[in-house]
């Protein structure tokens, strides 16, 4: 060895420009991960409907009882027991349930269980139903009426996705369209 002792590390302007730069990289990347985390909470609020709306008419299939997704604006009670139906409306923004409905007055009354409740959405993404009635899946899994479309949109971002039921019960994504999400 010959004495020399080499430093290692940064110096002062080493540093302060690898701050600069990193300051400068998440300035350029910040709005499109902000986009980004829009973007996935919407498509999670879709799968989730998705999935629910699948969870229904499997149920239904499985234990050969007429299964109902219905939305509500009481989704915080007490007693989950006294979940009601909302009235006619088409806004399921605030959150919906699935039970089994006995009766199939698309109601949830005393003695008629319930299965699964979704009362998670993320602000700024709206959830719309072109019918205004509960979904109602039969013992076969066939869902009641005609085409129903779930219109889950965040305008802000252009988030625009469906969520299509045919009669047969089969359940499909699709697009939507900015008109589909206002009402």
């Amino acid at each position: 060895m010959n004495g020399w002792h080499s430093a290692h590390g940064w110096t002062l302007i080493e540093l302060l420009v690898s701050l600069a730069l990193l300051a400068l990289l998440t300035a350029v990347a910040l709005p499109g991960y902000q986009s980004l985390i829009q973007t996935q909470s919407a498509n999670r609020l879709r799968d989730d409907l998705f999935a629910h709306l699948t969870l229904a008419r499997t149920q239904a299939r499985t234990l050969g009882l007429p299964v109902a997704v219905c939305t509500t604006t009481d989704l915080f009670v007490a007693n989950p027991n006294n979940l009601q139906c909302a009235s006619a409306g088409g806004d399921w923004t605030p959150g919906w349930f699935v039970f089994v409905d006995l009766n199939e007055d698309k109601q949830h009354q005393d003695g008629e269980p319930l299965i699964s409740v979704y009362e998670d959405a993320p602000l700024n993404v709206s959830v719309r139903f072109n019918l205004n009635r509960a979904v109602l899946f039969d013992r076969q899994g066939r869902a009641s009426g005609s085409n129903g479309s779930f219109f889950v949109c965040r305008l802000d971002i252009e988030f625009l996705s469906a969520v299509v039921i045919s009669p047969t019960g089969r359940i499909r994504f699709d697009a939507a369209k900015p008109e589909n999400c206002v009402g």
